[in-house]
């Protein structure tokens, strides 16, 4: 059997491997198709004259103050769920 959609009145329980895999494969793509580009955009050569994202982000930390970089702790990078979610 094809599953091309989830009929809320049939319980999950009776569905076959194949038909759950299916059936979740079909969800994530329908709830994250906009989030990933088409493979066309995928296959663009590389843009040499683009700004790498290092630069960028040295960029970025250059305009902090040197006060500010003096807070962060030493192993603020090793710790970093540490200071983000245990606060």
């Amino acid at each position: 059997m094809t599953m091309t959609h989830f009929d809320p009145n049939r319980s999950i329980a009776t569905l076959t491997v194949a038909e759950l895999e299916k059936f979740v494969q079909a969800t994530i793509q329908a709830y994250t198709s906009h989030l990933v580009p088409p493979t066309s955009e995928l296959n663009t050569p590389f843009d040499s004259s683009v700004q790498s994202i290092g630069a960028i982000a040295a960029e970025h930390a250059s305009q902090i103050p040197d006060e500010v970089w003096q807070t962060v702790p030493e192993n603020a990078s090793e710790n970093v769920d540490k200071y983000l979610y245990e606060a």
